[in-house]
């Protein structure tokens, strides 16, 4: 998964860009330098995953501050367990090390919400 992504949270103008973690060292290194993170676990054969993607993109470009990360459930396996992922796509959203939401499925208005949410706390 390489496109355009980059290291955590980095600020190109006005676009934040979304990072794809690597394994459970890099997510661990990534949430311990983002104080608020929003993680998509997704996978690249998922349908459902790749309709909401585009909007996962747009929420990184309106919110500055918040690390937006995609972990492939079959390329880090451990970090999808750690979170007890059992269905795609499965969003969480973290303040520092500790999950504050977490929403199931592709719903642009739950993660609109879940976004939110984790932006005022």
């Amino acid at each position: 998964m390489q496109s355009i992504m980059r290291p955590a949270a980095r600020v190109l103008g006005r676009r934040t860009v979304i990072t794809a973690v690597q394994d459970a060292d890099h997510f661990q290194k990534l949430i311990s330098e983002s104080p608020k993170a929003v993680v998509q676990f997704t996978a690249g054969w998922c349908g459902p995953c790749k309709v909401i993607a585009p909007h996962f993109s747009k929420l990184s470009d309106a919110n500055e501050g918040i690390a937006f990360l995609k972990v492939d459930v079959d390329e880090c396996p451990d970090v999808a367990g750690d979170f007890n992922v059992t269905s795609i796509p499965h969003f969480v959203a973290l303040s520092g090390e500790t999950q504050t939401d977490t929403l199931f499925g592709a719903n642009a208005q739950g993660l609109d919400k879940l976004v939110s949410t984790l932006k005022s706390a």
